[in-house]
């Protein structure tokens, strides 16, 4: 197995984990910010 090929896997999986851990911050920042608590 190449190491480059398992670098890049590894990084998109990371790249993923991020996008899926960063993908909902802005949308409940949404929600909050067009909901205002009284």
């Amino acid at each position: 197995m190449r190491a480059g090929l398992l670098v890049f896997r590894a990084a998109r999986m990371g790249l993923l984990l991020v996008a899926l851990t960063a993908l909902p911050v802005p949308a409940v920042w949404l929600c909050f910010a067009s909901n205002p608590a009284p």
